[in-house]
């Protein structure tokens, strides 16, 4: 995993509109690599490569997070491994327990054909 996120971590960020004059482009992993991209382009690299290195789909997550620290929206991967969800974000450079990135609000997370949408529990 940090092998991979590493490796993802190392291309520049560049907001869709600015790489393909479109608000929201998802790039698979070659055009990823060739033209740089958003979080989500990183997230679903990250997911490509580990699927490709042999890691199950179902172990891995894009999760789509309200960053609060900077009140937009941000695109993490989280693999499930030994009970544990491990979070490869482009904006950290460690990967990193979900558990300490409390200023994420998760609101939909993708698995294959799976959503999951996230919802806070009434007080």
């Amino acid at each position: 995993m940090r092998m991979v996120n590493d490796c993802a971590n190392r291309m520049p960020y560049i907001e869709d509109i600015d790489n393909y004059r479109l608000r929201d482009y998802w790039a698979d992993t070659a055009t990823f690599f060739k033209n740089a991209g958003d979080c989500e382009d990183f997230a679903m690299a990250k997911f490509k490569l580990l699927e490709k290195m042999g890691l199950h789909p179902a172990r891995m997550r894009i999760v789509l997070v309200l960053d609060q620290n900077r009140n937009r929206q941000h695109a993490v991967l989280t693999v499930n491994t030994d009970g544990e969800a491990w979070m490869l974000d482009s904006l950290i450079p460690e990967v990193m327990s979900h558990q300490l990135a409390d200023h994420y609000r998760p609101t939909v997370s993708l698995s294959g054909l799976r959503l999951y949408l996230h919802i806070a529990p009434k007080a």
